[in-house]
């Protein structure tokens, strides 16, 4: 069932992204600004923002076109609970929740499966956008090792680290690899 909510998400480009961050470094802004230069109509809410580059943000997701069904979810742990509650009780009918790796809780995951909303967790939505970069490395690894569709996050970011690092020991050139922890990217340099 998530190889066809995936599916949605990537054939209607029409998406709010909840946890749009004005950091440039966070991976909500990331997210953010990839899918709209891919292409998709994003809608931004973040209750702490106005604008975020040139785009309007939106205060909460009742402000959120109604014709908008899929909804990305790149917060904090702690406040996705509140984040799916707002989804339920939101006029506007959310059909497709994508929780992002290291968002999802179980009770969040409990609460869309007692409401009948369809969901993906544990998947970074940049994998499947046509990636660039170390989302495409990161894809193209997760497919060998058959990880693509039901991967562990984690495992495949190790199964990447290593793989990178052994090809740099090869060409014993500098590298840096971002890793994302939570809502922060971090960069390792392997020199």
């Amino acid at each position: 069932m998530a190889e066809s909510i995936i599916s949605k998400f990537i054939n209607d480009k029409k998406v709010a992204i909840v946890g749009v961050s004005r950091n440039p470094k966070k991976f909500g802004h990331i997210v953010f600004t990839t899918l709209k230069s891919k292409g998709y109509e994003v809608y931004a809410v973040n209750p702490n923002s106005t604008i975020i580059n040139d785009s309007v943000v939106y205060e909460s997701l009742n402000q959120i076109d109604n014709s908008v069904k899929n909804i990305i979810v790149v917060t904090n742990r702690k406040d996705t609970e509140n984040i799916v509650n707002q989804i339920v009780e939101s006029k506007n009918k959310f059909e497709n929740v994508w929780i992002h790796q290291g968002s999802e809780t179980d009770k969040a995951i409990e609460m869309l499966e007692n409401h009948k909303i369809n969901y993906v967790k544990g998947q970074c939505i940049l994998m499947y956008t046509e990636p660039n970069g170390i989302h495409k490395f990161h894809q193209v690894v997760a497919k060998w090792f058959g990880m693509y569709k039901n991967w562990g996050f984690m495992k495949s970011i190790l199964i990447s680290i290593i793989l990178l690092f052994s090809i740099n020991l090869i060409s014993a050139e500098k590298m840096n690899v971002a890793v994302l922890i939570y809502d922060d990217v971090y960069v390792l340099d392997f020199t």
